[in-house]
């Protein structure tokens, strides 16, 4: 798992506005790309020689491109932390079993627990940032048009 941010309490909740802040901004953009992309597509489905070809495939492209990276965001963070986790409960059954755990050890358990925490924080920003910044681009290159 790359090294999330530490949790930092201070800054954690720009993080948590930044992630709602963002999407907000998707919802908009997304109606504005709507708004934009439905003629488009009832021309193409009244009249598909006349059609808008390029703007078709990109909206099959952008959304599987996007849809994508934040998929393989989530499953990349989720064996992450499916490793921290277990690694974490091999600790709790070393408890159990009577082990003695030096400072080292406790140290150890922390920092892989607020890396956990740090993770779920971040996972839904991280998660929503390839479909927010397609719709938000989207939405600026077709209100140029």
């Amino acid at each position: 798992m790359a090294r999330p941010v530490p949790l930092n309490p201070w800054t954690m909740w720009f993080n948590l506005f930044q992630t709602t802040s963002n999407f907000w901004e998707t919802a908009s953009g997304t109606q504005a790309v709507l708004a934009a992309r439905v003629p488009v597509l009832l021309t193409a489905l009244y009249s598909p020689g006349t059609a808008d070809h390029r703007e078709l495939a990109l909206m099959v492209t952008e959304k599987v491109e996007a849809f994508g990276k934040s998929a393989r965001r989530s499953t990349q963070n989720e064996l992450a932390l499916k490793k921290a986790w277990n690694a974490t409960t091999g600790d709790l059954r070393r408890m159990a079993g009577g082990g003695v755990f030096g400072p080292m050890d406790w140290w150890r358990i922390t920092e892989r627990n607020m890396a956990i925490a740090s993770a779920l924080m971040t996972l839904p920003g991280e998660m929503l940032a390839p479909v927010h910044k397609g719709v938000t681009a989207n939405a600026r290159r077709l209100r140029a048009r």
